[in-house]
């Protein structure tokens, strides 16, 4: 299976390993993560297609998460 963010390409195996298709190293890490997708995006970001149903969801999503993060509920389950 192949994906792309313009101008990078990966793959990912059966095993899910993610490689970058150029260097054909393994995308292992946050580092490794970070490096890969850093050269992926341009100067005003990693632009997602414009979807205005998903992007309000994302936004409820993370506004629940950080509501739960910053009043410390969830703390003694982990979530």
């Amino acid at each position: 299976m192949a994906g792309t963010l313009p101008p990078c390409e990966f793959n990912v195996n059966e095993k899910g390993v993610v490689r970058d298709t150029f260097t054909f190293l393994p995308m292992t890490g946050p580092f490794l993560r970070k490096l890969f997708l850093s050269a992926c995006v341009g100067s005003e970001g990693y632009l997602i297609g414009r979807d205005d149903a998903i992007r309000a969801r994302s936004n409820a999503e993370v506004g629940a998460f950080l509501m739960r993060a910053f009043n410390g509920e969830g703390a003694a389950t982990g979530r």
